[in-house]
């Protein structure tokens, strides 16, 4: 019970204030009093752009990131240098929250990336092309991401700045959720990185075989397509002369030679007339395929059989 003219505290039985002597008529509370404690006020100021940048990236990187993203958002070049990003670029993208570049952009950008440089090579069967193609993609990958990935990262941050922007939150609320978003999870990112090589590993088991019968079958067919130029001579032989030819001497041809291609060994006549092409590439070496000549409607046709040449290495044309 309090008096309603002083706001002391009164017994509840009580007629007259003890302080003020004051009649009591009614009870009520004391006056209410205005907080003017500095730590219970709250501010509405805006945060600066530095403030939330350093509020998403962690005062640990801030003095390393910030001066960048400045220099970016004044239209300054997107060429910079981050050390971690250009060596182990795709656990940095994981740890700093990039989670769609780290899982999907970058291994995407990277095969088409490896592809294309390769497509070349394997284009004329060239094992040291291959080869060499890869000693020059990895060091353009650690070049090229090592200057861009701070440009990608500032279009992340700027994104999740703007989202917060569009919250409704006051500036602390704001600053604590940037906060939130820019903390790393080192165990999710683990974890993470246990599931990518789980999947790495199970891609290439199955990708890594089938790129290597996809060389071999290319190599194959090289070899085929430079024996074009003997099945004519064959012809002009078997035409000028009424008979068959004996051996490759007989054609003017040597039985091995670079103009047969690296994937091909030797290149014969066989007792039957037959072309018999020897292959001495890795798992095909001593397989053989054979073109089969005969006489159709007063032509010479050609047969081709994978004789000893595993189908799945043969053009489908052989395969009978």
């Amino acid at each position: 019970m309090f008096c309603n003219k002083c706001g002391a505290t009164l017994p509840s039985d009580s007629k007259f204030c003890a302080k003020c002597g004051s009649q009591v008529s009614n009870s009520a509370p004391p006056p209410a009093r205005s907080i003017t404690s500095s730590a219970a006020v709250s501010t509405n100021t805006d945060l600066t752009q530095a403030e939330m940048y350093e509020a998403f990236i962690g005062p640990a990187k801030a003095g390393y990131y910030v001066p960048i993203f400045e220099r970016f958002d004044s239209g300054a070049g997107a060429i910079t240098w981050n050390w971690p990003a250009a060596f182990i670029t795709q656990l940095w993208m994981l740890y700093r929250g990039m989670f769609l570049w780290g899982f999907l952009w970058y291994p995407i950008l990277s095969f088409i990336a490896s592809f294309l440089v390769m497509l070349p090579f394997m284009a004329v069967a060239d094992d040291s092309g291959q080869a060499l193609s890869y000693l020059v993609l990895l060091p353009t990958s650690v070049i090229v991401m090592g200057l861009f990935s701070n440009k990608i990262f500032h279009g992340h941050v700027r994104k999740m700045i703007d989202k917060s922007g569009r919250l409704g939150l006051s500036a602390q609320q704001r600053r604590e959720w940037l906060i939130r978003k820019g903390a790393s999870n080192f165990v999710f990112v683990f974890i993470m990185i246990m599931a990518i090589v789980a999947i790495i590993g199970i891609l290439a088991a199955i990708a890594i075989p089938a790129y290597q019968d996809y060389t071999i079958r290319a190599k194959v067919a090289d070899g085929l397509s430079r024996t074009e130029a003997i099945k004519a001579t064959y012809i002009d032989y078997v035409t000028k002369n009424q008979e068959w030819p004996a051996s490759m001497s007989n054609l003017g041809l040597p039985e091995s030679g670079a103009e047969y291609g690296p994937s091909v060994a030797s290149v014969t006549i066989g007792v039957e007339h037959e072309i018999r092409i020897t292959f001495g590439e890795r798992v095909i070496t001593g397989k053989t395929i054979i073109l089969v000549p005969s006489i159709e409607n007063n032509s010479l046709v050609w047969s081709c059989n994978a004789e000893t040449l595993p189908a799945k290495y043969a053009p489908a044309a052989c395969r009978h």
